[in-house]
């Protein structure tokens, strides 16, 4: 099966271990403003890609809006869709599980912007719960949907 590239940015990274184990395997947080290729779905292989923001120097030119947003390179990240960590009202967050030995990153945590179907597919039981979820807690994050357009490849 060919793995789904995910678009995404690092929003922050924590140890997943005690300090005193010989190797220091982290959890890395990743936001994924852009849309996925196919739905992300509990199983699925994906292949991280890292947005990193370009500066806004003035020495660029004056339509910025027009400009991408992002540059987008390859990381180490790369794996299966192992659970679901969080359900809110507009972002679902899974839980990836790095294949890529040499990575520092065991786990990632990929919010995305909940359109079942589009970003999300969930099991009709984790829709019901999902239903649930959403109906009795408050709406406490949003991640905005970028278009394609907003990022750069920029190679390794």
């Amino acid at each position: 099966m060919t793995p789904i590239t995910l678009l995404a940015k690092v929003s922050g990274r924590t140890q997943s271990h005690p300090t005193h184990v010989d190797r220091n395997p982290n959890i890395t947080y990743l936001e994924a403003p852009i849309l996925p290729t196919s739905p992300l779905e509990v199983g699925s292989r994906v292949q991280v890609v890292f947005l990193e923001p370009k500066s806004r120097s003035i020495a660029r030119s004056m339509n910025y809006r027009n400009e991408p947003k992002y540059n987008a390179y390859t990381s180490d990240i790369r794996g299966r869709i192992v659970g679901i960590r969080a359900m809110e009202a507009e972002v679902t967050e899974l839980v990836l599980k790095n294949d890529n030995a040499e990575s520092s990153t065991e786990f990632a945590y990929v919010a995305i912007p909940h359109l079942e179907g589009t970003t999300v597919r969930l099991s009709t039981w984790m829709k019901v719960v999902r239903w649930i979820v959403i109906t009795l807690s408050p709406r406490t994050r949003r991640i905005p949907i970028e278009p394609l357009t907003a990022m750069e490849w920029t190679p390794a």
